[in-house]
């Protein structure tokens, strides 16, 4: 999750990305919302319009990113493979 909020981050926002950890639940949040007219039910269904192509391009060099578009997908199947609640974007 932390790497995907690097790819998709909005660098022009100041902010950064927060990770919490609770009891219950690790929230990730990462500035900048969805880019460039993509939708939630095309993000849900593997469309990636990456916003930082270069950062991307680094953590799939490092093997960190498999293919454009399964970010989403990896993390809703970590989550089911561990037994943990289906997550909320």
């Amino acid at each position: 999750m932390i790497i995907n909020a690097h790819c998709h981050r909005n660098l022009l926002d100041e902010s950064c990305i927060q990770v919490a950890v609770y009891d219950d639940r690790l929230e990730v949040t990462s500035p900048g919302g969805l880019y460039n007219g993509l939708t939630y039910e095309e993000v849900m269904n593997g469309h990636s319009k990456i916003r930082n192509k270069g950062i991307a391009n680094i953590f799939s060099q490092m093997g960190l990113v498999e293919a454009w578009g399964s970010g989403i997908k990896r993390i809703l199947n970590a989550t089911e493979e561990y037994g943990l609640s289906k997550p909320r974007f």
